[in-house]
């Protein structure tokens, strides 16, 4: 069964360059299931910059919500948009109101990743072992870790892996354990995980 899928997200790491390998679109992939076959197409969100929907709520939830027509208009199945926490909690209330309008009823997933989408790959030590290539010890609670991404960054610097970080989160995101980063990271990846799923793509 194939189902075409915008999704937009921030940065490189997530999205690389619009390649389906990339990180964001493989853990959707993973989340649909193998029974799903998804024609996803990536873009940046600042490719929307100047696309706020007019009416209700705050700026970014607008925002979303024009994205969220935009690829009602488009023709796509659903539309999948990620954005990072960073210091700002009142981006979960932006996303909780784009998720649930009624405006439009194409299917979407509507995620904040805390505090960032880097922390997600501090949840599974053993795959991030897998992918480095050594020895890598557990991480603290990554949602609260103030750095995730150097976090990152001097793991792979004590792996001596030359690997990039948006090649290793794209790796990463292959063989990591799903149920692991639900329990890990609940208030990101497990709302996000959550919606994914009830996209109904099956």
């Amino acid at each position: 069964m194939k189902r075409s899928v915008l999704i937009v997200a921030e940065g490189e790491h997530e999205l690389m360059t619009g390649e389906s390998d990339a990180a964001l679109p493989r853990l959707v992939q993973r989340l649909v299931g193998s029974d799903v076959e998804l024609q996803s197409t990536s873009r940046r969100i600042k490719e929307f910059a100047r696309h706020v929907h007019p009416g209700r709520g705050n700026r970014l939830g607008r925002k979303f919500i024009s994205i969220i027509r935009q690829a009602e208009r488009e023709g796509f199945d659903s539309v999948v948009v990620l954005i990072d926490q960073d210091s700002d909690k009142t981006r979960h209330k932006s996303a909780d109101f784009a998720q649930n309008t009624t405006i439009t009823s194409i299917p979407r997933a509507i995620g904040i990743a805390v505090r960032t989408f880097d922390a997600w790959f501090l949840a599974d030590h053993i795959a991030l072992a897998k992918v480095c290539g050594a020895t890598v010890d557990p991480q603290p609670d990554p949602e609260t870790h103030r750095d995730p991404k150097t976090a990152c960054e001097c793991i792979v610097d004590a792996a001596g892996s030359p690997i990039r970080l948006r090649d290793l989160y794209s790796a990463f995101s292959e063989c990591a354990d799903i149920e692991l980063l639900r329990e890990r990271c609940p208030k990101g990846f497990g709302v996000f995980a959550d919606r994914v799923d009830s996209l109904k793509l099956r």
